[in-house]
Parts: structure tokens; C-alpha cells; sequence
């Protein structure tokens, strides 16, 4: 599957990309979470697996032999490592960090969305909607337009 959007897709092609993850191995990190992935960010693990942009990153699935030394954050690893330290936002486990800001607040993707998934920003002071969907997620963080 291709992502969704064709200026998003060529705003991840101009992007560092880890390279993209296998049906199977998204199947597992779903079922490692316990949800299922809305239809754009599987998309984008399919085709880019991670990416990082100009400030910012969308945490995916990257084989180990392809993140030597360590790139990409794993969605997986960072979603299991906030939850066992109970950061703010996990305790609702149909959300899943997908970036952060680097001031304490995480970007979560909700994965009860029919579609293809609103973004959170929840952190010190904030939680709340932040973008209807990953591409436009994306597009505001790198236009610098991001207000929270």
C-alpha cells in the first residue's frame, strides 16, 4: 500500500527514511500494543518504516540490522518503555507515540479513530488534539506551524 497522500509521500521521500516495514512485522507491533494501526500510518510503515525530518521524527518499525548505530525509534520500544514508566497519555492504550517534542510532551496517534487517525500532543500543561491525521501531523511540524 502506498501512502496516502502524494505530497506526504514525497515529503517522506525528501525525508531520512529507514526503509519499509513487512506486512507481518506490523501485524506484530499491533498485536505487541494491543491495537490496530489506522490505515495512513500503516501506509507509511509499509513504505518508509521511520523517518526522520527536518526537526522532528515519526517513530515505525525498522529492522535491527538496518538501525546500526541506532537511528530510528522503534514504536514498539518507545511505546512499551512510557507505558511501564506510566507516562501521561498511556494510560489510554488505544494511543500511541509516534514523535515528541523534546520539552516533555509526546505526539500519540489514536487508534480508536475510524480513518486515518487524529494526533494528541499530551505533556506538561497540554492534551489535545493537534492534527485530524498523520500527513497533516507532519506537514505543520515541518512548516514550524505547530501551536499546542
Amino acid at each position: 500500500m502506498a501512502a496516502t497522500n502524494e505530497n506526504f509521500r514525497k515529503f517522506c521521500e525528501a525525508s531520512l527514511t529507514a526503509g519499509g516495514a513487512s506486512p507481518s512485522q506490523i501485524a506484530n507491533a499491533e498485536s505487541s500494543l494491543g491495537v490496530v494501526f489506522p490505515k495512513s500510518y500503516r501506509a507509511f510503515l509499509e513504505e518508509f518504516g521511520a523517518m526522520i525530518a527536518d526537526g522532528f521524527e515519526v517513530f515505525g518499525i525498522v529492522e535491527i540490522e538496518k538501525n546500526s548505530p541506532p537511528m530510528w525509534q522503534q514504536v514498539v520500544d518507545v511505546t512499551s518503555q512510557l507505558r511501564r514508566l506510566g507516562q501521561v497519555g498511556t494510560e489510554r492504550r488505544h494511543l500511541v507515540p509516534i514523535s515528541e517534542d523534546g520539552l516533555g510532551a509526546y505526539f500519540f496517534l489514536n487508534t480508536n479513530c475510524s480513518g486515518n487517525g487524529e494526533v494528541l500532543a499530551i505533556g506538561p500543561g497540554v492534551d489535545e488534539v493537534i492534527a485530524q491525521d498523520l500527513e497533516s501531523f507532519a506537514v505543520r511540524m515541518n512548516s514550524g506551524d505547530m501551536q499546542y
